[in-house]
């Protein structure tokens, strides 16, 4: 497959491949039949892609002007720009973490909240050094390879960009004993049915109390399609 330019970066999601093109912007190519690639749509930037990555329909590209943009992917023929970030300049990665977007610069690396690709917003910044060339994300870390002094790892925390964060409240929840010989226990069930991992964590609310300072116990994956059970969970994950 011939492509309109140099490619500088490359995502890949299900039956699509996006590449940034120097100078020009983004190629979408249907890769449904791996024999056959075809290219579909293209979204011009007005510059060269420096970095790419996709979450579901939207892409998400840091450009050569200082914006990272989101594209809309829903009709690759013809993809649209859904928002933008300006605070991308000397753009050198980006790497995806839930809702969390990492954006790595040759000087810093944000945490970006895209879970709105139209309001996207800085959530925390990771002091990883100077002269990034590369970043990855894993098990809330960040490592960070630079161009003079090799890689170091940064901890970041879970991804917990509150706009894309849903919250269930278990009104009463206890463990111990009762009347007449009964006991009471607390069991929690989880399950993913999407179709990819997601991140979570407990918190315990007193009745009555502030509880700005609740203990917090997680976080915890689970892949997609999956389930995991919690028995007892109020003795067993906040030893009550």
């Amino acid at each position: 497959l011939s492509l309109p330019g140099p490619g500088r970066a490359l995502a890949v999601a299900d039956r699509h491949a996006v590449v940034a093109i120097e100078d020009r912007g983004l190629a979408v190519i249907d890769i449904e039949v791996p024999e056959d690639p075809a290219l579909v749509g293209e979204f011009f930037l007005g510059g060269t892609g420096a970095a790419v990555v996709i979450d579901g329909d939207v892409a998400f590209v840091a450009g050569s002007e200082g914006a990272l943009i989101a594209v809309d992917l829903s009709r690759p023929d013809a993809p649209r720009e859904l928002g933008r970030f300006d605070g991308a300049a000397s753009a050198v990665d980006l790497e995806l973490d839930g809702r969390c977007l990492y954006l790595a610069t040759d000087e810093q690396v944000l945490q970006l909240d895209v879970s709105n690709p139209a309001d996207m917003t800085v959530a925390a910044t990771v002091d990883a050094g100077e002269s990034i060339q590369d970043i990855g994300i894993g098990r809330n870390q960040l490592a960070a390879a630079r161009f003079f002094d090799g890689v170091s790892l940064h901890e970041t925390g879970a991804c917990l960009c509150r706009a894309s964060v849903p919250r269930l409240f278990i009104p009463a929840a206890g463990t111990g004993d009762g009347a007449k010989n009964s006991s009471w226990s607390t069991d929690v069930i989880v399950n993913n049915p999407g179709t990819a991992p997601i991140r979570y964590e407990f918190r315990f609310l007193e009745r009555g109390a502030d509880n700005a300072d609740a203990e917090i116990v997680g976080p915890f994956e689970l892949d997609a399609g999956l389930g995991v059970e919690y028995v007892d969970i109020v003795a067993d994950l906040f030893g009550m």
